[in-house]
């Protein structure tokens, strides 16, 4: 946690402090004149509000004594009889050692702010759209399955360095790692790869191990488990799958931050969750007005929602099975978040459209785990869902899906929007002349140098077949041009190989820049046509060329 994010979270805490030692007087006072049982429940309310805040603050003691409390007045509930004298005189001890808690508190002293963390290398990379390329070394004892794969990961963009012997490797891992070590399991003189690590004194820190072999059961799966490999492929390799999951882990929540919806009245605790949640690089919004949840879910389009379980005018039960009753979100994970610890009526509040409950208070470090390890399952879900198999671009719904939203959003603020339509050329003759398996690496190539020259905010999706869609928000005339025209020069460069042969390919482009402010405001439909359009411009006038529509 940096410094900074540290000075924020302690001013929360000395805002909640004092707001606590006025308003807690308040409530008690309003507790003391009451004329009946009835009317201890707003306190009860305020007692359940400060057992899930307390700990969340680094204050337990407010969370054990508040929830001590709480459960005092749930056992009078409603009923006047239920008032003993016993139960009288222990509320009246809890509320006062709370009281006396509360006044003792000091909060911690004021610390000078400090500089903002400067982004990473990489996070800027992906920012700007120059994306370095991932380094892979590809570990194999058979020189001629080693070479074959290197070629390949070359044609997809991929930096690769090759060994064949252990000792090789090792003693470049004692100089470093690279993004990824490809490593084959079995291999020669009775021993495996893990093995061989063991034997070693060298230890991966950051490189993301894949494994590759020949078997397929439990017992190999778990020893790649247990060697920390983040997946194991069984040759031989599916090297578009594998070049696919390169690019989702190199990429990961850095570069397409977790976006969470936080529903919750209590707006000092709502801010700390949020302020934990960004520390961790996630986007976060806020709401404390359920009545505007399917608003906030259309604009902001979170990946999961945080629901306060019990709020004054709706409970956290009625605004999910609210959420469900539409279809677009009906695989949305939403997540309760309540001091409420009875599991009954927490499963009860499941039956709602809830997936999952965590109780209040919770830590920093547990809320953020919980909260990216249900998005990231959601994202695997829809991935597959929404992602071509061949290229892990968006599929053609779903880059139609990213033009129409990033248009409304562009008409909303008022930036422009660039939409192109981009076509590998003379396509047919490369899978009539060397098999459509190579074609697919062409094709699975291009998608490769989208990814990496385009922005993390932009959009790519393969429309059919050889045909693209890239859809880059904020992007003017001549930034799209540049652009474009970079992808076109870069892509005719690669090299494929197809047995003895090497040949090379090129692409022609079409597109369009919307400007919010003309009169007119095209349809999605209207501006892919003008794309089109422009694309078959290029194609008539001798192809390997980018064209603007008119």
């Amino acid at each position: 946690m940096t410094e900074s994010t540290k000075n924020k979270l302690a001013a929360m805490q000395r805002s909640y402090i004092e707001q606590l030692k006025v308003s807690l007087p308040v409530e008690l006072a309003k507790a003391e004149s009451a004329a009946d049982v009835a009317q201890l429940a707003s306190l009860n309310r305020y007692l359940h509000k400060l057992a899930g805040s307390g700990g969340s603050f680094g204050l337990p003691q407010i969370t054990t004594l508040s929830r001590a409390a709480e459960h005092t007045l749930n056992e009078i509930g409603e009923d006047p009889a239920k008032m003993t004298p016993e139960r009288m005189l222990r509320l009246q001890e809890l509320l006062s050692e709370l009281t006396k808690h509360v006044e003792s508190i000091e909060p911690e002293s004021d610390t000078s702010p400090s500089p903002i963390k400067p982004k990473s290398e990489k996070q800027l990379h992906a920012e700007s759209g120059s994306e370095k390329a991932p380094c892979l070394w590809l570990f194999d004892d058979d020189k001629s399955l080693l070479n074959k794969l290197s070629e390949k990961m070359v044609s997809f963009g991929f930096d690769v360095r090759t060994f064949s012997l252990f000792s090789e490797l090792e003693t470049a891992l004692s100089s470093g790692e690279p993004d990824f070590l490809i490593a084959d399991v079995n291999l020669g003189e009775g021993l495996d790869f893990y093995q061989y690590m063991e034997r070693s004194s060298i230890e991966l820190s950051s490189a993301g191990l894949i494994m590759l072999s020949s078997f397929d059961n439990f017992s190999a799966r778990i020893k790649s488990v247990r060697a920390g490999a983040i997946t194991y492929l069984q040759k031989p390799v599916d090297t578009t799958r594998l070049a696919n999951l390169i690019r989702e882990y190199h990429l990961g929540s850095d570069f397409n931050p977790e976006r969470v919806l936080l529903i919750d009245d209590d707006t000092e605790l709502a801010e700390l969750y949020k302020a934990h949640l960004e520390s961790a690089g996630m986007k976060v919004v806020n709401l404390t007005d359920p009545t505007q949840v399917i608003a906030s879910i259309q604009e902001h389009k979170p990946e999961l929602v945080l629901i306060d379980l019990y709020m004054p005018e709706y409970s956290g039960m009625e605004v999910a099975s609210l959420i469900r009753q539409f279809d677009a979100y009906a695989s949305m994970p939403i997540v309760y978040l309540s001091s409420e610890a009875d599991n009954v009526r927490q499963t009860a509040a499941l039956e709602k459209g809830a997936d999952d409950f965590l109780t209040k208070p919770i830590s920093a470090a547990s809320l953020i785990a919980a909260v990216r390890l249900r998005i990231k399952r959601a994202r695997q879900l829809q991935a597959l869902i929404s992602k071509d198999s061949l290229t892990g671009l968006l599929k053609h719904s779903s880059i139609k899906d990213a033009l129409s939203n990033e248009l409304s959003r562009a008409y909303r603020s008022k930036e422009t929007l660039c939409s192109c339509m981009l076509d590998i050329d003379h396509f047919k003759r490369v899978n009539d002349s060397y098999g459509h398996a190579v074609g697919d690496t062409v094709i699975a190539s291009l998608a490769t140098l989208l990814t990496q020259r385009l922005r993390q905010s932009d959009h790519v999706g393969r429309y059919g077949g050889e045909e693209f869609m890239l859809v880059m928000p904020a992007c003017h005339h001549d930034a799209a041009h540049s652009i474009l025209d970079d992808i076109r020069q870069r892509f005719a460069a690669i090299q494929f190989i197809a047995g003895s042969e090497v040949f090379s390919c090129s692409l022609s482009a079409g597109y369009v820049v919307v400007v919010p402010d003309d009169e007119q405001s095209p349809s999605a439909q209207a501006i892919t046509e003008r794309a089109d359009a422009a694309l078959y411009e290029s194609k008539n006038n001798g192809r390997n060329r980018v064209t603007q529509a008119p």
